[in-house]
């Protein structure tokens, strides 16, 4: 329609409306103003939404029929010249969708949605204005019961420690919490980011998702749920961190897709609870087959120096009995550690009489489990040959028992054993098990033993470096002072010991009395043992500096892992195998398919691990890591 043809149709329609009564069959609220602002004509409808009915072409009630108009925005009052009508007439152009508060006589309020259309003569001259409007109040509160009810739960999802956000149909983001914040570590973009709040997904094995394997992307395009999904996002320091998504697509009251909701679970916790659950339980496997080896140590060891059965089972009772009383210490204390002078209450003042003969004086230290367990095996012997040779064999005898700590960088445990009144002194010709035990006992620790036969007495001097070694002790605790392939199918069917003879052998062990064992074990068998070497450092001087044909090697040295040892043998192409507690998920990374011989073992398990080692060497062979 041509615009002079559209002034006319307007003119026309205001003369219609101002003399016509149709217009109170419309359902909504019509009223026509001149260009003064005067009201010429209005509908019943517009009669009810006001309240009242304002009087014709009277200059007083200009620009519109309402009691009091307000303002939506922010409910300020309007007066007759900030009314919209008002604004049509001074500009002379339309007003589309406004909502205004109509104040009634009674004082009731309702909102009104206003379009305002002026209108021109034939010459184009302003002539006045039509507004239509309807009442949309229940339409606002519905909106706002809506707007509330996001925001409750908006407030909800930010005080959730999860992270949670929501999505439209396109996967963009619509709404996220505070956690979701500090989870990916970046602001999310509304209405750009797409399926996640992080740049970057990972699925569990560290391999980049593309969009498409996203959980929100998945459930959005499958329209299913997906019910803890795991994957890891990467945060813009780099930091990667496990998470659990659980996406739900909405849908609306017919079944329509309108977007989806994600929720994200931090599961970095659970899964280093898992890890240590793991390596406790490694830890544990490993420590009770060591005991088990130590204990079958002992009985070997015991067996051979003893001088009848008799002495056999005082001798062979009385180290275990040592290993039982530590255990229960450590026990106590959930295998934290151990305090020095329970250790000796344990191991030394065994009977009430031994109280009055034993004077023990020292400052508080707390042991690792690892040094308690073989510095008791220690003190055991010490007391043992005491009660067997020594001042604790007869009653005048007296033990005194002193140590302290020397250093404060690197802290030293010092205890002096001194026995006095004793019978005399002898040197032993032959060095035997208990007095092997003593001076390699701590050897793993860097720690070490000085025998002394005196004609005043026997004496011994310990030194232990405790950095690592000790724990703080525990104030809350009363300590008392004074009181995969294994090599046994290997071994398997094997009759007779193979002669070895000239076969030079590297033994890495720091379990003492397990050293002993494989030690006796591989010389009976004609072998050349190099070591044995009891901590990492001895171990790799061995390797880079001696010649020898095979190894056999734990694979924890005092808390040491031996990965770096593992990979020098293999380089230099010299068979090994691994003597351990451990199975086989504790090898050093790259060798879970070495040859193991597991603790505790026999004889010709060890022998058929050589002999397996000697068949490769042989061959010319090296083990595959």
């Amino acid at each position: 329609m041509k615009t002079a043809d559209r002034t006319r149709w307007r003119t026309s329609v205001l003369e219609m409306f101002a003399a016509g009564s149709w217009l109170d069959l419309l359902p909504i609220g019509i009223y026509v103003c001149d260009k003064d602002g005067c009201v010429l004509q209005f509908n019943a409808h517009a009669a009810r939404l006001w309240g009242r009915k304002p009087a014709l072409k009277d200059p007083s009630e200009r620009f519109s029929g309402s009691y009091r108009l307000f303002r939506t925005e922010d409910g300020s009052r309007m007066t007759p010249e900030d009314t919209p009508m008002a604004e049509v007439l001074r500009t002379g152009v339309g007003v589309r969708d406004k909502t205004v508060e109509i104040e009634r006589p009674d004082g009731t309020r309702i909102t009104v949605l206003a379009n305002i259309e002026p209108v021109f003569d034939d010459d184009g001259n302003l002539e006045g204005a039509i507004n239509s409007f309807q009442d949309i109040s229940e339409l606002k509160r519905a909106l706002e019961r809506v707007e509330l009810s996001e925001k409750k739960l908006h407030a909800v999802f930010d005080a959730l420690p999860a992270a949670v956000y929501t999505t439209d149909t396109d996967g963009k983001l619509t709404f996220y919490n505070k956690a979701s914040v500090e989870m990916v570590g970046r602001e999310p973009r509304l209405g750009e980011d797409q399926w996640c709040c992080s740049s970057k997904l990972f699925s569990p094995d560290g391999s980049a998702m593309s969009h498409d394997e996203y959980p929100m992307a998945v459930a959005l395009h499958e329209k299913r749920p997906l019910t803890e999904a795991e994957v890891i996002i990467e945060r813009p320091d780099g930091e990667q961190v496990p998470i659990l998504a659980y996406t739900t697509p909405i849908f609306d009251a017919v079944g329509r897709l309108t977007g989806g909701v994600n929720v994200l679970v931090d599961i970095t916790e659970r899964k280093k609870a898992q890890e240590a659950q793991s390596f406790l339980i490694d830890e544990l496997n490993h420590r009770v087959k060591n005991t088990l080896a130590t204990v079958q140590s002992i009985a070997g060891q015991s067996f051979k120096s003893a001088t009848s059965p008799a002495d056999f089972v005082e001798k062979f009772s009385g180290r275990v009995q040592s290993l039982a009383n530590t255990h229960t210490i450590l026990t106590q204390e959930t295998w934290r550690g151990a305090e020095l002078g329970r250790l000796i209450g344990g191991q030394v003042i065994l009977h009430e009489a031994d109280r009055a003969r034993v004077d023990t004086s020292g400052p508080s230290v707390t042991l690792a489990a690892q040094p308690a367990l073989h510095l008791a095996l220690l003190l055991h012997e010490l007391a043992a040959n005491a009660r067997r040779y020594g001042a604790l064999s007869v009653s005048e005898g007296r033990l005194d028992l002193t140590w302290r700590v020397d250093g404060d960088a690197s802290p030293i445990l010092i205890l002096d054993w001194q026995e006095s009144g004793g019978p005399p002194v002898v040197t032993p010709a032959t060095r035997g098990f208990g007095s092997t035990l003593i001076e390699s006992g701590l050897a793993a620790y860097g720690g070490m033993a000085e025998l002394r036969f005196e004609a005043e007495g026997f004496g011994c001097r310990i030194s232990l470096p405790l950095t690592g070694l000790s724990v703080p002790a525990r104030k809350d605790v009363e300590i008392d002072n004074g009181f995969s392939r294994s090599i046994a199918a290997v071994a398997v069917g094997q009759s007779e010991v193979s002669d070895m003879a000239g076969t030079r052998v590297l033994v890495v062990e720091d379990e003492p009395l397990v050293a002993i064992d494989i030690e006796d074990c591989l010389k009976e068998a004609g072998c050349s043992v190099l070591g044995p070497a009891a901590n990492a450092e001895q171990a790799m001087r061995l390797i880079q500096n001696e010649t020898f044909d095979i190894a056999l090697m734990d694979a924890n040295l005092a808390g040491t892992r031996v990965d770096e040892l593992a990979q020098t043998l293999k380089a230099r192409g010299i068979p090994f195998a691994f003597v351990s507690g451990y199975g086989r998920e504790g090898l050093p990374a790259g060798f879970q398919e070495a040859l193991l011989v597991s603790k505790p073992f026999n004889s010709r398990q060890l022998i058929g691990a050589v002999e397996s080692l000697r068949e490769r060497l042989a061959e010319g062979t090296e083990r595959p890591a």
